[in-house]
């Protein structure tokens, strides 16, 4: 279901003519997939960016606490490697990109100054790995609510995913 999805989305794209297009596609219930695909031409040389995420969405808050994650599937589309280097959310002070790591048995959450995102790979964003640490919410975030995520890229690109809050196992 999901690569025909992904087929409907890439058609639709390539019948655009516009310099960028985005198309937002939801497979059921909390699952979502936006493709991207931009170009542009500075100094006659052209940049194109083909980015594809899925199944993101923001877990809730605990009780009172100002902090929570971001998960989602990133897929890079393109021809050229890129890495995901900032994350902004309108909910949050701060959103920034950690990795989970276990080292002797102590799990330890170390900040990532970029995510590299290899050209046609899947990186998975998940619970226990790497993920969005939202951070400073001025208030807690519940199941239902709706977020916008900004995603920069190192290509220069960037990606905004409407985001839905929500349990998932």
């Amino acid at each position: 279901m999901k690569k025909l999805v992904l087929a409907l989305c890439l058609l639709a794209i390539s019948a655009c003519d516009r310099p960028q297009d985005s198309i937002k596609v939801s497979v059921g219930e909390g699952h979502s997939v936006t493709v991207i695909t931009k170009s542009t031409i500075n100094n006659g040389v052209k940049t194109s960016f083909n980015m594809k995420a899925s199944d993101y969405y923001i877990k809730p808050s605990l009780g009172v606490n100002t902090a929570t994650a971001a998960y989602m599937s990133l897929e890079n589309l393109g021809d050229k490697d890129d890495a995901l280097v900032s994350v902004s959310c309108d909910c949050a002070g701060s959103a920034l990109i950690h990795q989970m790591s276990n080292d002797h048995g102590m799990m330890n959450m170390s900040e990532l100054n970029a995510l590299p995102l290899s050209a046609h790979q899947v990186t998975s964003l998940a619970p226990m790995g790497t993920h969005i640490m939202l951070m400073d919410t001025p208030k807690p975030l519940k199941s239902g609510d709706q977020v916008t995520l900004r995603l920069k890229f190192k290509s220069g690109f960037d990606m905004e995913l409407n985001t839905r809050v929500q349990d998932k196992p």
